[in-house]
Formats: C-alpha cells, structure tokens, sequence
C-alpha cells in the first residue's frame, strides 16, 4: 500500500470518528502544513502555530463532508491557505486601526467645543 493509500485509509478512518485516526493524520501531515507556512513570512512562529491548529481543528470538523479522502492533503492545504490568507487580512486591518487611533488626521478630529455641543 503507498503512502497516499495508506493516508487515505487513516482520513477514512477519522472521518468514522477514531480518534486514533485524528493523531496519525496529524502526525503524518502537520510536516506539510507548516512547510506551507513557512512562506507566509509576515506571520510570526506563534501565529504560524495558531494557523496550523486552526487548520486541523476546522480540517478534523468537517473531514466527514470530504467525498474524496486521496484528496485530503490539497484539501488540508487549501485549508491552511485561507486560514494563513485570513489571519494576514485581520493583521493588515488590525495595523490599519491602530495607525489610524495613534495618528488621527486633524480634520477628522472634531474640535472639543463642536464635540460637546453634539
């Protein structure tokens, strides 16, 4: 048996809820997850590790919608991407916010008597 059948029948059998199943799906693809993170450079190792368990929590909670288990690295992958994809977006916004408070442009600030007759 190759090693993508082999990893087929571990998604088969996590999918019908054994729980050693989950570990050894972890243990043989989480290597891949984080070599696919390792591209996304503006998240640092503890975001990187947040993303990956993201991935494998959401991964695991929808593996029996998975039609097809050969399938389930790209899927696992594609995963990892949007999570990866999502935690940049909040993190561009989140800086965006910030320099936005810390540095308010002048005629967006209402002057003090204006604000308080509001």
């Amino acid at each position: 048996m190759g090693s993508t059948e082999g990893l087929a029948e571990w998604v088969r059998r996590a999918a019908s809820g054994e729980t050693s199943a989950f570990s050894e799906l972890y243990r043989r693809t989480r290597p891949l997850v984080a070599r696919l993170m390792a591209g996304f450079a503006p998240l640092d190792s503890d975001e990187v590790e947040d993303v990956i368990q993201e991935t494998f929590v959401r991964a695991f909670r929808a593996l029996p919608r998975l039609k097809e288990a050969g399938a389930f690295e790209a899927w696992l992958l594609s995963i990892a991407r949007n999570r990866a994809r999502t935690r940049l977006e909040r993190k561009a916004s989140l800086r965006r916010l910030e320099d936005d408070i810390s540095d308010p442009e002048p005629e967006t600030v209402p002057a003090l008597p204006e604000a308080l007759q509001l």
